[in-house]
């Protein structure tokens, strides 16, 4: 209830930091920084390898006077996962910095304002991968007069997913910022939000998304509307982005949105970096190179070399050879590996039997009788042989 400004709170733990549930009392298992007065809240800072916030757990700074509520500061090595409502109530898991109404009977107890004056602090959170899930959410929040604060996040990837969120609301005052730096990807789903509106007369936050993949599905959106402000400025640079598109006003798919009802509209503006397919290819040069000078002289001019046809009949075999023109075509292989016994081969038979010859003369033989016989076979050592023609 005092006016000083409240004290930091830095806490470090090498591997791990879990918040779970809710205490005896049903108060939420905590780490936080808070002003219940005209000071300001001190900053929180958590340097960890996990963080993990389950069932209604928190992680914040708040104010619930005019004082302002501190900076929250989380880097996470390696992840932070925030997820689940506590049981039986309506208390998400949070990141937070806020400024928050009191309970009724406490605020007539010690005549308090019925809103805080106070202005929300700004979040930041690196790490390399963000998890936002079951209705949990990273928010920086003004239900008072003040303005929201801002809430930035580095990661390689954040996943937000069945009605997780990372928001910057306000009640009355200007909607706080959302920036978003990812070296991955950004994934919505099943109802999951980024939210920078403003419900009163403020206008409604900003919204900023550096990321090289966005998707966003299942009734997921992006929204910087506002009531009776102008709407916030949504600006996105993307290479891909699926499944959300711009839309006047919210419907049951995956919405951009930047509208007023009262006031003016704000702008979404969505740079698309698609891959230029034109990307490394060099320049050739528009002049000709003279082809004549590369091409290799192997042989001049001088040594009397020259290019010969020699037609058909082929080539000598050797250099010293004459070019013959009508040297002819041999097959100068070795035959022999082409022959093949042939299993089949015909046995010729030779017959001693004498030929029969025409015969030519006729002798008379030592029976006395005649006897025809070729002038040239002479069986026996007889007489002369007589011609037939004589």
């Amino acid at each position: 209830m005092g006016s000083g400004k409240g004290g930091d709170v830095k806490v470090n733990a090498s591997e791990s930091i879990t918040t779970i549930g809710i205490s005896p009392n049903f108060q939420p298992s905590s780490i936080t920084s808070s002003t219940i007065g005209t000071g300001d809240a001190g900053n929180l800072i958590l340097n960890t390898g996990n963080l993990i916030i389950q069932d209604g757990g928190r992680i914040g700074s708040s104010t619930s006077i005019s004082g302002a509520a501190g900076n929250v500061t989380v880097n996470a090595s390696e992840s932070v996962e925030v997820s689940g409502i506590a049981e039986g109530s309506r208390n998400p898991s949070l990141i937070i910095s806020s400024a928050n109404i009191l309970d009724e009977a406490l605020r007539q107890r010690f005549g308090l304002p019925d809103k805080p004056f106070g202005a929300s602090g700004n979040v930041e959170i690196n790490t390399p991968s963000l998890t936002v899930k079951d209705g949990s959410l990273v928010s920086v929040r003004n239900d008072g007069f003040g303005n929201g604060g801002s809430l930035q996040i580095n990661a390689n990837s954040l996943n937000l997913d069945t009605k997780g969120g990372i928001t910057a609301a306000t009640e009355s005052g200007e909607g706080g910022d959302i920036s978003l730096d990812l070296q991955d990807s950004l994934v919505i789903r099943r109802g999951g939000l980024i939210n920078t509106e403003s419900l009163g007369t403020g206008n409604g936050g900003n919204i900023r998304i550096n990321s090289p993949v966005i998707a966003g599905f299942e009734n997921s959106d992006i929204i910087a509307n506002a009531v009776e402000g102008n709407g916030g400025n949504i600006n996105i640079t993307t290479q891909g982005i699926f499944g959300l598109e711009f839309r006047d006003s919210l419907t049951p798919d995956s919405d951009i949105t930047a509208s007023s009802q009262f006031g003016v509209n704000g702008t979404v503006e969505i740079n698309n970096l698609s891959l230029d397919p034109g990307s490394g290819l060099t320049e050739l040069p528009v002049t000709l190179t003279d082809s004549s000078q590369q091409i290799t002289s192997g042989c001049t001019g001088k040594a009397g070399s020259s290019f010969v046809a020699t037609g058909k009949g082929g080539i000598p075999q050797n250099p010293n050879e004459q070019i013959d023109s009508n040297f002819s075509w041999s097959d100068i292989r070795d035959l022999s590996a082409f022959r093949k016994g042939n299993n089949n081969s015909e046995i010729t038979v030779i017959s001693n039997k004498p030929t029969i010859i025409e015969a030519t003369g006729f002798i008379r033989n030592q029976k006395g009788e005649i006897e025809l016989v070729a002038a040239h076979n002479t069986p026996f050592n007889t007489k002369q042989v007589s011609s037939c023609s004589g």
